[in-house]
């Protein structure tokens, strides 16, 4: 169930995490930081080790006098951590990751399905690969989403719902649900094709009929309708997508941004026919 500041608007889960990082994703990472501190306490040896390593941290990444480390260095450290912006963040991790690799401790390269897990559960737009934190997704992917809602609460209330609930099963916390969200997104193309070619029934004829009504490519109609029958429970019949146990975070993401640039799509082709009215 969504907060009351996210129902009405003051604040915002966010589809997948570009520009930001949350204070819980934050927090999460900052355990593994101070995990990792106490995990090679025994490899530093004593305290002057411990300290030449804060120090290599002040000199090397956050470009600050070494003598401005007070005696309780983790206290320091996590300062810093919590002062990071979001992406320095993923940078002081990339840094602490090759610092690992040179004195080949192991810890990170034993613990990237954990720290990607966190990213996923978290909706981090970043995954760890190779040492570097690369995107999966990207802002226009992000806009699409968010337009095709803004558009679906103007012209198309049935889609609106759907894309929303799409949403809301993606990021769903502790446990996303990713099979629903993919037939909530593609149920969205669904309903605002109905609306617009103004024929209930079956997806494909409605598809048909509102093709004589704005322009649509042959390849991208039949795209369209294989890509409703394989994530639809026609005639009874439950397809791959349904049954696959694979499915998960990236067959949902798919589904989310390519049925709401569809729906995008149909938005500005139905406008520009004069076929929508709001409300």
């Amino acid at each position: 169930m969504k907060k009351f500041s996210e129902r009405i608007g003051i604040t915002r889960h966010p589809i997948l995490q570009l520009n930001e990082i949350t204070p819980e994703l934050r927090n999460c990472l900052w355990n593994l930081v101070f995990d990792y501190l106490r995990s090679i306490a025994p490899s530093l040896g004593s305290p002057y080790l411990r300290t030449n390593f804060m120090e290599n941290l002040a000199q090397l990444f956050f470009k600050v006098p070494v003598d401005d480390i007070p005696r309780g260095e983790t206290d320091w450290l996590k300062e810093k951590f919590f002062n990071l912006s979001w992406y320095e963040v993923y940078e002081f991790f990339e840094f602490l990751i090759i610092r690992d690799q040179i004195k080949n401790l192991g810890y990170f390269k034993a613990r990237i399905p954990l720290i990607n897990q966190i990213l996923e559960e978290e909706n981090s737009g970043y995954r760890l690969a190779n040492g570097k934190f690369v995107p999966i997704t990207n802002e226009q992917e992000i806009q699409a989403i968010e337009e095709a809602i803004g558009k679906a609460e103007q012209f198309g209330k049935g889609a609106n719902e759907h894309l929303s609930q799409a949403v809301a099963l993606f990021s769903k916390k502790p446990d996303p649900d990713y099979r629903n969200s993919i037939k909530e997104s593609i149920s969205a193309v669904e309903s605002l094709v109905k609306q617009i070619s103004g024929k209930d029934g079956d997806f494909a004829p409605a598809l048909e009929e509102l093709s004589k009504k704005i322009p649509l490519h042959g390849a991208m109609k039949e795209g369209f309708k294989k890509l409703y029958g394989y994530t639809s429970d026609e005639d009874g019949i439950r397809h791959a997508i349904l049954e696959d146990p694979n499915v998960g975070f990236d067959e949902a993401k798919f589904m989310l941004v390519t049925c709401s640039a569809f729906v995008n799509f149909l938005f500005s082709k139905a406008q520009k026919s004069g076929l929508l009215k709001k409300g």
